[in-house]
């Protein structure tokens, strides 16, 4: 088997596997419903942009790079949770592929097996979300490492590299705007490489002027979308995390409150602790890296571009921790911002990329390192000794089946991880407007599950599922029967989810029905107790 089959069959059997998991799985995650399920499903009935009255779409400055590709993929292949995961993963199969364009010698088995390996540590690092859902926290890392793999795959054809990272850059700044950390990223990587190759003197305005135009273009294509919002939503935008400008002047002048103290005491406390994932992965992948640049450095007497490239990491690493900790100082709603939520989430995205550029930078340092450098000459007899052919041959295969327990064990989390939210809430919801008639007047969920209720992921998955903005939830029914009736006769319709005691004691007493879990008028309710009910 040869070293591009091994890659072919390789990537098939992994978007095969994972593929088959998506396909049946369901949308779990808080924020599918909060924004990046409820934007596609938007796009997807009413073929247009949202605009300044459809109230369902919460954060209307959210670039939509991502979602209007699902949203084609969708038209395709019909709306449902399996589609919409199948065709995300595409991308992110995509963006894996590309990687192997980063090699010198793609029948290097050594190498393509490392690269292999790196996947599944992607899947380690991507715990925290998972790829069952539509966040785009572990897309962000894997385009700008597709960005990468353009910049070696087209080396030494400037026009060709510079038209797929102005590109890739773009898609990546208009799938999320904190990917600018990412795109800045790989156009330094981008403007190192170009600089190091000779340019003719005939042409060097002619390239220097495509060099520019590369770096300005993803920023140019983003602020098309910002003059869009401005214009469509008009001074009423609304996202999640936006950055106050006053308060940033306070933090630079040292003016710290008490809410931003205890926020950054969390912080440092949450990074330097031993119960952090993202730092415990960060210790290891730097300590690996430092051991490789030793093992090197003494083999081959090669040490000062390989210290650049690990202090070069930390730095940038260290960059974006700082980011991170301006978001939650700026930009998060305080109490989520003490708990730091989300925390691991956004730092998988900073370790995945990290992981993939020293991924990169340590193949390409291999092969230029091999015994035999003549590509043509290479063959299972290129080694220098019979240990040598030994170690490259273990090292290989355990590579290997990391990448392929690592895999299995992805798709057996997915899978364990759906059995047991199951029956799903969403389901549920659906199971019990079906073939009922909904409206858009105000309806009430009714549930038992205070912790659904007030961590409001119920009202926005009830929002979703009902497609209507006017939805409130519930849980405490502890009132008079004057308050009860008053209190059914300010909705349309209720949704009863389950078996809530005190709702269904109160219907019992004060309407004289006995209710189980379903969807019912609240005309129809109230007329049961021989009230007038014209609201």
């Amino acid at each position: 088997m040869t070293s591009f089959d091994l890659i072919g069959i390789g990537m098939s059997l992994y978007f095969i596997l994972f593929a088959t998991c998506l396909w049946k799985a369901k949308l779990i995650h808080y924020d599918n419903f909060t924004h990046w399920a409820t934007i596609v499903k938007f796009l997807f009935l009413y073929n247009h942009l949202p605009g300044i009255s459809d109230k369902l779409i919460s954060y209307n400055t959210y670039p939509i790079g991502s979602s209007i590709y699902l949203y084609y993929a969708s038209k395709i292949g019909g709306y449902h949770d399996g589609m919409l995961l199948v065709g995300q993963f595409i991308i992110i199969a995509a963006c894996l592929y590309s990687l192997f364009a980063t090699l010198r010698d793609d029948r290097r088995l050594l190498t393509s097996s490392l690269l292999f390996a790196s996947f599944g540590l992607f899947n380690l690092f991507n715990v925290a979300i998972r790829t069952n859902n539509l966040l785009v926290d572990f897309l962000l890392p894997l385009l700008a490492l597709a960005g990468v793999a353009g910049i070696f795959a087209y080396r030494g054809h400037l026009l060709r590299q510079s038209f797929y990272v102005s590109l890739i850059l773009s898609v990546l700044m208009l799938v999320k705007t904190s990917a600018t950390i990412f795109v800045l990223a790989v156009l330094v990587i981008y403007f190192y490489v170009v600089f190091r190759d000779k340019f003719h003197k005939k042409k060097f305005i002619q390239r220097l002027l495509i060099i520019l135009l590369t770096g300005v273009t993803p920023f140019l294509m983003y602020q098309t979308w910002v003059i869009h919002v401005k214009s469509t939503f008009k001074g009423l935008e609304n996202t999640k995390h936006e950055v106050k400008s006053t308060t940033l002047s306070e933090i630079l002048d040292g003016n710290l409150s008490k809410e931003m103290l205890k926020i950054c005491h969390n912080f440092f406390q949450w990074i330097c602790s031993w119960s952090s994932f993202s730092s415990l992965s960060f210790a290891l992948i730097f300590l690996c890296f430092l051991i490789f640049i030793l093992l090197f450095g003494i083999k081959f007497k090669k040490w000062k571009f390989n210290f650049f490239v690990f202090f070069l990491s930390v730095f940038y690493t260290i960059v974006y921790y700082i980011g991170l900790l301006l978001m939650y100082l700026l930009a998060m709603p305080t109490d989520e911002a003490v708990r730091l939520a989300g925390f691991e989430r956004y730092a998988s995205s900073i370790l995945i990329f990290i992981s993939g550029i020293l991924t990169i930078f340590i193949v390409r340092e291999l092969d230029k390192n091999f015994y035999e450098q003549n590509l043509n000459k290479r063959g299972y007899t290129s080694f220098k000794n019979f240990r040598n052919k030994r170690i490259y041959q273990l090292v290989s295969y355990t590579c290997l089946l990391y990448f392929a327990g690592s895999s299995l064990s992805e798709v057996n989390g997915m899978n364990f991880q759906l059995k047991q939210n199951q029956p799903l809430l969403s389901q549920k919801i659906v199971n019990l407007i079906k073939n009922k008639k909904t409206t858009k007047g105000k309806i009430l969920v009714v549930s038992a599950d205070k912790a659904d209720v007030e961590s409001y992921y119920l009202s926005y998955l009830s929002k979703y599922e009902l497609w209507n903005n006017n939805v409130d939830v519930r849980y405490d029914f502890i009132m008079s029967g004057d308050d009860f009736k008053k209190t059914i006769r300010n909705y349309d319709d209720i949704l009863l989810l389950d078996d809530h005691y005190t709702f269904v004691k109160m219907s019992s007493i004060v309407l004289h029905k006995d209710l189980k879990p379903g969807f019912y008028s609240s005309k129809y309710l109230l007329d049961q107790n021989g009230q007038s009910l014209a609201k």
